[in-house]
């Protein structure tokens, strides 16, 4: 009977080990790799998004619409953007 019990306590502190294992790669192998995968995903959803507005803006602002675009920033700032092609440029006489 004793043997039967000190058998039970060995697999139960076996168990034991292996679940704090699984606990320690959890949190230090599979959480971290989760962690950067997420926030890599997150900063090309930035970036994209960001070209995305930029090409929004150069799209408004290009020939032949060749209107301003008013771009409130705060308060009291606006930016105005015209594209380039749209201002014609006199060449000096001389």
């Amino acid at each position: 009977m004793k043997e039967n019990k000190s058998n039970v306590v060995i697999l139960l502190l076996i168990a034991v080990i292996v679940l704090l294992l699984g606990v320690v790669v959890y949190i230090f192998l599979v959480k971290p790799a989760i962690t950067g995968f997420i926030t890599q995903q997150q900063s090309q959803g930035a970036i994209a998004g960001q070209q995305t507005a930029l090409v929004s803006i150069i799209q408004t602002v290009a020939p032949p619409n060749c209107k301003p675009l008013s771009i409130p920033l705060g308060n009291d700032v606006t930016v105005t953007l015209v594209a380039l092609e749209c201002y014609q440029v006199s060449q000096p006489t001389g």
